[in-house]
């Protein structure tokens, strides 16, 4: 792992703990992406979820389809050992791995699907790539992940690491030779008492590596108590491609 990767690690293993009292919008972002995946995929012999996190979701794409061999993957070891109970009973092969690092794997896949984690990734289109060639002609990958004006209401306190517009996501899979057979957009808003209680829901979710501080002097009490945070917004892409 880079510097980066090991910083994102740590963040996610902090909250590990606390991950799925708070989880509410991989909830119902992979909900939704398991439902729109759901009469897409069939003869899938190897399935893998890239950026597992608990297993919350991996669980629920397990019971949602038919498979021969799950496989799931996360940089986050603490995450993992809650993984592990989740899918306990799926037979799943459970991995702390990179998805930028596929190699170690000797199998291709037939659906990728990775639900809020690829905006992770230092280069998305490299990332798409390297994915792109784990995969058997005819796969399928699934991916969703938050697009520009998340967190919109955070005004320049913090700065965000860049989101992907769509129209780039979209060009980024015909260049990889993928039939785009679905995108679609979702606005979310969740509602906190406080500003602190904002921010902590971000780290959380290990999502607080994402916020960095650009200036100290930006970020004490006086500035965030001027902010008022009580909403913050997502906005969600869907995506679902076909390997030509």
């Amino acid at each position: 792992m880079n510097n980066t990767t090991k910083n994102i690690a740590l963040s996610f293993n902090r909250h590990a703990h606390e991950y799925d009292e708070h989880n509410h919008l991989q909830n119902i972002t992979g909900t939704k992406l398991i439902k729109l995946i759901s009469h897409q995929s069939n003869q899938i012999k190897n399935l893998i979820d890239l950026g597992c996190g608990t297993g919350v979701v991996t669980k629920q794409l397990a019971e949602s389809l038919n498979y021969k061999n799950l496989y799931a993957i996360d940089i986050a070891e603490k995450a993992l050992a809650i993984t592990k109970i989740n899918l306990r009973e799926m037979g799943a092969h459970i991995y702390q791995e990179n998805f930028d690092n596929l190699n170690t794997f000797n199998q291709t896949f037939d659906l990728v699907f990775a639900n809020m984690s690829l905006q992770w990734s230092q280069d998305l289109f490299s990332t798409l790539s390297h994915i792109t060639t784990k995969m058997n002609s005819q796969g399928i990958m699934a991916i969703s992940l938050p697009l520009p004006g998340t967190f919109n209401e955070l005004q320049n306190v913090y700065a965000c690491n860049p989101l992907t517009e769509v129209i780039i996501i979209q060009d980024y899979f015909r260049k990889l030779n993928f039939e785009i057979i679905l995108t679609e957009k979702d606005i979310m808003q969740f509602q906190f008492n406080h500003t602190r209680d904002a921010l902590q829901s971000i780290k959380n979710i290990g999502a607080n590596y994402v916020i960095q501080r650009p200036h100290k002097g930006l970020t004490g009490k006086t500035k965030l108590k001027q902010l008022q945070l009580t909403t913050l917004t997502y906005y969600v892409g869907y995506f679902i491609a076909r390997k030509c």
